[in-house]
């Protein structure tokens, strides 16, 4: 039976919004038809007359739309190519929608990672957002852009005991956390060439994660990626582990300076790295924004590690192969193009029909977070619910039906839900989660605007320079990243080498440079590095002196 509206329901003055073709969705205020039209009695008036009456007013009815439309809100525009929706629907229910044109130049889907270390702890969805403003990233084949966020939700479902989110993940281009080999969905995925796309089942052959030296060809292969140390084998490990690699007993670590984030590139393709250091310790080696770090335990790995030298190159390599919805044979989907993605939960809409769940929960009206899409754009879904008076929450049929009748979408799949679902949108949570406040997730997923890259040319590799203020030695290019040491005036730092498109790179108010200090790598904004004056001088100039835009 259809849920009437209590009278204290809040209801959006807006003028209706879009319209649904199922009754599903009938709004239970009161109704926007007209009224019937008061028609005479029949009194004396003839059988067939009355007939013709009855008639006409079967026209008209069916002449009516058979649902009523939703009441909500326009869309509204957050930027160029991104658009924000309240839809108000029956139930009560709040349906919170951001939309993404895939084909704008100038926006684009990241994911964000809690604390931006995995399984390192949990974080709201306004925190992860804050984190990830104005980050440098890797959009176009290089780093020196900036992502400037502008709506973000919450992602997977993750272990409550070690906070490690269930499914893969792809950060910023870097193939982060690894598919679970046969698990059904892998989940919404960004590429390269602006498409979204949601995959289906994966595997991961030996064979075709390695490292091979560049000189002679030989390979090794990568046993695990960003997870803690097996007894024996071959580890990678990329800046999303966190800011230094566990400790543990026995190992040989080599830290490798890269020139683009590693992501899936299969053999004989690969990434390039260069050596920078081969330690035999304990682990706990920092890991640099452009650092990565392969670490060995057992006879095998341990002794292809201590053939490395100094300045050798290595390929990473690494292969994804698509099993496709239903595991059974190698679909043409081309891993090697993704830029972001993060594990999905059930995909209850492909291609445009309505997949059915056997799972209880999908039966219940909660709360839910969903990214939908067709062939022009990419939706995020947060349903309000467990509030009678202002939205109950929807099941995962009925938020199919409305992905698809509503927005037109022709896949959807289910992220994590419940008092978990937010939507974070230019500065403000829009929804209401149902604890009252936002919850700590593992990670999710972005919309960000794609800032050009801006750098400073003061210096260049190999200069010594003299700190001039206090300032923290950071991982990576940013006050977003963990702090490795404090230096103080009269230190002096030596210009280290990067890939050209992060020297001087500017990011969160400050040029940053990778600098050398007492035998440490990391990151130092350009204000540490100039007198005060000249600092100010710098950043009162409209633009910079010696900067260059891309």
């Amino acid at each position: 039976m259809r849920r009437r509206r209590p009278a204290s329901s809040p209801r959006s003055p807006s003028a209706a919004a879009g319209r649904s073709s199922s009754t599903a969705w009938a709004p239970s205020c009161p109704s926007s038809r007209p009224p019937s039209p008061r028609m005479p009695r029949p009194g004396g008036h003839s059988r067939g007359a009355r007939s013709i009456a009855g008639l006409l007013l079967g026209v008209f009815f069916a002449a009516l739309p058979a649902v009523p439309p939703a009441f909500g809100e326009d869309w509204k525009p957050v930027a160029d190519g991104v658009d924000y929706r309240l839809f108000l629907l029956p139930g009560p229910n709040r349906v919170h929608v951001a939309r993404m044109a895939m084909s704008a130049p100038s926006v684009i889907i990241e994911s964000s990672i809690a604390g931006g270390e995995l399984g390192a702890g949990l974080e709201t969805v306004s925190d992860m957002a804050r984190r990830y403003d104005q980050s440098v990233i890797a959009w176009d084949g290089e780093w020196g852009a900036r992502g400037r966020v502008l709506v973000a939700i919450n992602g997977s479902s993750f272990d409550p005991e070690t906070s490690e989110p269930y499914g893969g993940l792809f950060h910023s281009g870097w193939y982060s956390l690894r598919y679970g080999d046969l698990a059904g969905g892998s989940g919404f995925v960004w590429t390269h060439d602006r498409r979204g796309v949601i995959r289906g089942c994966v595997a991961h052959e030996g064979s075709r994660q390695v490292v091979t030296r560049l000189a002679d060809g030989s390979r090794f292969e990568i046993d695990a990626l960003n997870v803690r140390r097996p007894d024996d084998g071959l580890l990678l490990f990329t800046p999303q582990y966190g800011a230094a690699t566990p400790e543990s007993r026995g190992e040989i670590e080599v830290v490798l300076r890269v020139e683009r984030p590693v992501g899936v590139l299969p053999p004989p393709r690969s990434v390039e790295a260069v050596v920078l250091e081969v330690r035999d310790g304990n682990g706990g080696t920092p890991i640099l924004f452009d650092h990565v770090v392969l670490a060995g335990k057992g006879p095998a790995a341990t002794g292809f590690l201590r053939g490395l030298g100094r300045g050798e190159r290595l390929g990473m390599s690494q292969d994804i192969t698509d099993l496709g919805f239903g595991c059974r044979s190698e679909s043409g989907f081309d891993w090697n193009d993704v830029y972001a993605g993060i594990g999905g939960g059930f995909v209850f809409l492909r291609d445009g029909d309505i997949q059915h769940s056997d799972d209880a929960g999908a039966a219940v009206r909660d709360p839910r977070t969903a990214v939908c899409l067709n062939e022009t754009s990419v939706f995020f879904v947060v349903v309000d619910g467990r509030r009678d008076d202002l939205s109950i929450g929807m099941t995962l049929e009925q938020l199919a039906r409305f992905c698809r009748d509503e927005l037109g979408a022709t896949g959807g799949l289910n992220q994590d839900g419940g008092g978990s679902s937010t939507m974070w949108v230019d500065g403000r949570v829009v929804n209401s989660p149902s604890d009252g406040h936002e919850r700590v997730v593992a990670n999710g997923f972005m919309m960000m605007a794609v800032e050009p890259a801006v750098r400073s040319t003061r210096f260049g590799p190999g200069y010594d320079v003299d700190v001039q203020a206090p300032g923290d030695v950071r991982a990576g290019p940013g006050p977003m990243y963990p702090a490795l040491q404090v230096v103080t005036p009269g230190t002096t730092a030596r210009i280290a080498d990067t890939a050209p498109s992060l020297a001087g790179v500017f990011s969160r108010g400050s040029y940053w440079w990778k600098v050398e200090v007492g035998g440490e790598l990391g990151w130092l904004a350009e204000q540490s590095l100039v007198t005060p004056n000249v600092a100010l001088s710098w950043f009162r100039l409209p633009p910079p002196p010696r900067a260059v835009a891309d």
